[in-house]
């Protein structure tokens, strides 16, 4: 990571995560559900917020975005309403001397975006993939989700993850269901109750993450899909996380 550049996580509305870019004086914030903790933020460490990048347009990522235009005239990238600088798959957002690639991962919604900084190494993920876990999908689209998350598996493994919301023990515990015998999962959940997370590697993700993991032979058994192709490990997967 460039020395004068940092990642800040503030939290929202109990478990969203907001996180911050900073490179000198200036700031880049990812999915400001609210506004007051970024403008606290900005304020307490004496920073110019110059661009906002969302991820997707659930409320709970975008609620902030207007009164944090109306108070720094700052940009706002995305593929949703609320961004008057509209991205696509593919697209390069420019922050000072970065800049992101806009990668398309439907599923969560039609429209999911993630950013990914390849000199840094920094993947901002939304509701697409979580620490540990990943997010509800839209019914029907679990083969178009998978997909979505095995692009972002193909990222260098040393890329630093940044997700939309702290639901890491929860999903520490359904990964420990479907796969005790991980020895680096078990050894996760131990570091976890010590030290809460608010980013994780790639590497650590594919080790540890079930929904990176639908070749798992363990997970594979333990639903009783031994034969089954990756999306349909994952989509049963997901169902079981949605009532667990």
């Amino acid at each position: 990571m460039a020395t004068n550049l940092k990642v800040d996580t503030l939290s929202a509305m109990g478990d969203n995560f907001i996180h911050v870019v900073t490179a000198g004086d200036r700031a880049a914030v990812i999915d400001p559900g609210m506004a007051a903790p970024v403008l606290e933020y900005l304020q307490r460490q004496n920073l110019e917020l110059e661009l906002i990048m969302l991820t997707h347009g659930h409320y709970d990522h975008t609620g902030g975005c207007q009164e944090l235009l109306s108070e720094t005239g700052c940009r706002i990238a995305g593929a949703t309403a609320n961004a008057a600088e509209h991205v696509a798959d593919g697209s390069e957002i420019k922050f000072g001397n970065l800049a992101f690639e806009a990668l398309a991962t439907p599923g969560h919604t039609s429209a999911d975006i993630c950013y990914y900084e390849p000199v840094s190494k920094l993947l901002f993920t939304g509701d697409t993939l979580f620490l540990c876990g990943c997010g509800r999908v839209i019914a029907g689209e679990e083969e178009r989700m998978w997909a979505s998350l095995n692009r972002l598996r193909s990222l260098p493994e040393d890329s630093r993850i940044y997700c939309g919301h702290d639901y890491t023990r929860e999903n520490l515990e359904f990964a420990l269901s479907v796969e005790p015998g991980n020895e680096r999962l078990q050894e996760r959940c131990r570091s976890q109750q010590d030290d809460p997370e608010t980013w994780s590697y790639m590497e650590t993700e594919k080790a540890t993450n079930p929904f990176l993991r639908p070749q798992s032979r363990e997970i594979r058994k333990s639903l009783q899909l031994d034969a089954a192709l990756d999306w349909q490990v994952f989509a049963r997967l997901r169902s079981m996380k949605n009532r667990f």
